[in-house]
């Protein structure tokens, strides 16, 4: 992703608190002070050292660069280990996935889910997305081949939205499955009005680093892909462990 793109999602972006781990607090104050120099709305997760000497990880969400102790120079990319053929920074980013996703409570999904479940996938789905549409319309296959589906709500246009009104619409109906079956085939909603979680969802969406639909995760928060057919999803999960 590109510094200008962060720089956009924080607009959207939950604020943490500064923590610093084992980093010193002179290099911690240098690095913040210097993304608050560029980024004035700024606020990370952590700062922890990366594996390479004077070059420092900082996290937002689960979005992950790196800054020079005295906080002048940033990198973008990821890190890998080429002797353990590791990608370091993806590691960090599915562990912060994992957590982000367990926060949430399982009434805030709307599921599809077979009668045994041998693995399940997070969705951050659109119901005006042409390839949503296409995912949802296998997903009988899907849970058939024992696969459990649970959708989150990520309208691409954002908030204040036609879409996000849909959303909330499918997400306040009494029947959430058959509502978001029914607006994924075209067919709005009526318009309703409750408590709902698709504000918040979009905004974990771009946390996590979404930006598209379908965003597909797995349960080790690992992120394989957009669109998949059925039997690519069943081999993405597989080399996702």
């Amino acid at each position: 992703m590109s510094i200008k793109r962060i720089f956009i999602s924080l607009m959207f972006c939950l604020a943490f608190p500064l923590t610093a781990g084992a980093v010193e607090p002179e290099i911690a104050k240098n690095i913040e002070k210097g993304l608050r120099g560029i980024f004035p709305e700024f606020e990370v997760t952590s700062i922890t050292a990366s594996k390479i000497e004077g070059l420092y990880e900082v996290m937002q969400g689960a979005e992950i660069f790196y800054v020079s102790g005295d906080g002048r120079y940033i990198l973008e990319g990821d890190l890998f280990d080429l002797k353990d053929k590791r990608n370091l920074t993806e590691v960090q980013r599915s562990s912060a996935r994992i957590g982000m996703l367990h926060d949430l409570e399982a009434d805030e999904f709307i599921e599809f889910t077979p009668e045994h479940a041998e693995h399940t996938v997070y969705v951050f789905t659109d119901t005006d997305c042409t390839y949503c549409r296409r995912f949802h319309s296998n997903i009988a296959k899907v849970n058939k081949l024992g696969i459990a589906v649970r959708y989150l709500a990520f309208p691409r246009q954002g908030e204040d939205t036609p879409t996000f009104m849909v959303m909330e619409s499918v997400w306040c109906s009494k029947n959430r499955n058959q509502a978001l079956t029914s607006a994924k085939l075209g067919k709005k909603p009526v318009q309703m009005k409750c408590s709902n979680p698709v504000s918040r969802q979009y905004n974990l969406g771009l946390q996590m680093g979404v930006r598209g639909t379908p965003a597909l995760f797995t349960e080790n928060g690992k992120y394989i892909g957009g669109y998949l057919t059925p039997e690519e999803l069943v081999q993405a999960i597989k080399e996702a462990y």
